[in-house]
């Protein structure tokens, strides 16, 4: 990426362009930086814009996972040919800053049966035996998309909460994480699943809200809860409306 220069007054007129929502100071060494032409503009506190985020390691993480040789409904690719499907950077709504932090990069082209064999899920219900409650994004040619960068929260701010409330209470701009979302969680967030279970709230399983969750066992486990039942561990996931897609 090229380098951009500014000045001192250009560097003033950048500092007092920075988001209210943001207050954060710069540092004297990031204002040498400033000065010295060595930092590029990609923070939302400093340029105004949405924060730009790598995805390279969740793409390896796919891939050492073996996800490139399950897609396309199993055809498979060369690694590095799937390295190449994703952009190497994304952009985050500036709405979305504090409330979908994290990514999740997801291939629809996998079937539910391979991802949980992907995962080595252990699991007592079937996939096929929940639906979902929400619409899957949309391309603009009004085709379901079929892989997609999510912006995510992975459920902590929900934390002993229902389901059931958590579905009621979702923002305009905010879906619950459906099944074939959430089984990708093992491979992308497996961190966070080793300490709480992340309902999936844009599913359902019957009467029942699945759930993801690592176990004691050393692997993901899959299940369903009522989802009018609460629990201190387990917290309802979430992506904004808004993803981005792959072409």
């Amino acid at each position: 990426m090229k380098k951009e220069q500014y000045t001192d007054q250009q560097l003033v007129e950048l500092l007092e362009r920075r988001s209210p929502k943001h207050p954060r100071m710069i540092d004297r060494f990031m204002m040498q930086a400033f000065l010295d032409g060595k930092l590029v503009l990609q923070d939302e506190a400093v340029s105004g814009k949405g924060k730009v985020i790598t995805t390279s390691e969740f793409v390896e993480r796919l891939i050492k996972a073996g996800f490139h040789k399950a897609t396309d409904g199993g055809k498979g690719m060369e690694a590095s040919a799937y390295r190449k499907l994703w952009p190497k950077t994304v952009v985050q709504p500036v709405s979305y800053a504090g409330r979908f932090d994290e990514l999740l990069l997801v291939d629809l082209t996998i079937t539910l049966d391979r991802l949980v064999k992907i995962s080595n899920f252990f699991s007592i219900i079937r996939p096929e035996d929940c639906q979902n409650l929400v619409s899957s994004p949309m391309g603009k040619d009004g085709k379901m998309l079929l892989r997609y960068i999510a912006f995510i929260q992975l459920g902590k701010k929900n934390l002993g909460r229902t389901v059931e409330d958590c579905r009621k209470t979702f923002a305009s701009d905010e879906v619950g994480l459906v099944l074939a979302e959430g089984l990708h969680l093992p491979v992308e967030h497996e961190s966070y699943l080793r300490q709480y279970a992340v309902d999936l709230p844009g599913s359902a399983c019957g009467k029942f809200a699945p759930f993801v969750v690592w176990v004691a066992v050393d692997r993901p486990y899959f299940d369903a809860n009522l989802a009018q039942a609460a629990h201190p561990h387990y917290g309802s996931a979430s992506r904004g409306s808004e993803v981005i897609p792959l072409s």
